[in-house]
């Protein structure tokens, strides 16, 4: 994949096939993180990903998810903040990016099911009454 563009970057330089998995758990990560308004870290999890794929083009799905995330995020930051952070992006190694998304999790919890209130299968809701 984009092995010339990140031959800096350990442990997937050289790997196609990690650079192929870690490239669509990035777009899929960026995806999900304008949906959480947090622009800046998708944009640069998307340069990331940008360079495991380097001259190749990403598949169908993951392209959908980067246009996506590209065109949120360009319309919350800015062009020039988009850029900057695209920037920021390109200069992490996978570990950094993979450091990053850590921290996303931690930034953006799952809600507990467990503390979501429960209702019998076939009971109104307020949006289905």
């Amino acid at each position: 994949m984009g092995q010339a563009r990140i031959s800096h970057v350990t442990p997937t330089a050289g790997h196609p096939a990690a650079e192929a998995v870690l490239s669509a758990v990035f777009d899929g990560a960026a995806n999900a993180l304008t949906r959480l308004g947090d622009f800046p870290r998708a944009t640069r999890l998307l340069a990331v990903a940008d360079a495991l794929y380097g001259p190749h083009p990403r598949p169908a799905p993951q392209r959908a998810l980067a246009e996506r995330a590209e065109a949120a995020a360009r319309e919350a930051l800015g062009a020039e903040r988009q850029e900057a952070e695209r920037a920021r992006g390109r200069g992490l190694t996978v570990t950094a990016a993979l450091r990053d998304l850590t921290e996303a999790v931690r930034a953006h919890p799952t809600p507990d099911p467990a503390a979501e209130p429960t209702r019998t299968p076939g009971t109104p809701t307020s949006t289905n009454r």
